[in-house]
């Protein structure tokens, strides 16, 4: 979007962004999207025909799948036939997008450097350095909220993820 739509000189920028480990990222998306205030998450405010599901629990670990699946049928299956992501919103399906059509143009990375989010600190100095930024960057605690996350994915979730992040993982592994 920014190379198509805002920077005609988007080839001679410093361009930069943070990969986070995928299953970090989605364990973090279930908790603000689905699970918080239990099942009265973003979702279900937003699918009407599902408004019974605010009184059920189900138990996080068939919550998570159920997240999962939501993901998967956007992303994977009906992208095509549901392009506006119905019964979901825009909002879920941004959150929940993969990360690497985002900074690939022709399955080319399109940006000047991706970064670690795990190594946020380091990563900044040599972004200040970069772009002449005088100014000591803010240091940050970076905190998984997620590693200590009551959900531990099955080995069938994480193949769920893994088939859904793919190159998200290739791209995180490599850095």
């Amino acid at each position: 979007f920014a190379k198509k739509f805002l920077y005609e000189d988007f080839n001679s920028l410093y361009s930069f962004a943070f990969s986070r480990n995928p299953i970090d990222r989605v364990l973090s998306m279930f908790y603000y999207l689905y699970y918080k205030d239990g099942l009265k998450g973003h979702i279900l405010r937003n699918i009407k025909s599902f408004r019974f599901y605010k009184e059920i629990t189900f138990g996080v670990k068939k919550e998570f799948d159920i997240f999962l699946n939501y993901v998967y049928n956007i992303h994977i299956e009906n992208r095509l036939k549901y392009p506006n992501f119905s019964p979901l919103d825009n909002h879920f399906a941004t959150h929940t997008a993969p990360m690497f059509p985002d900074i690939s143009e022709n399955e080319n990375i399109i940006l000047t450097k991706i970064f670690k989010l795990d190594n946020i600190n380091q990563a900044l100095i040599e972004v200040f350095e970069n772009c002449n930024i005088k100014k000591n960057p803010k240091i940050f605690k970076y905190n998984v909220r997620t590693k200590n996350s009551i959900l531990k994915p099955s080995a069938t979730q994480i193949k769920k993820i893994e088939k859904i992040y793919h190159k998200d993982f290739d791209l995180y592994e490599s850095l």
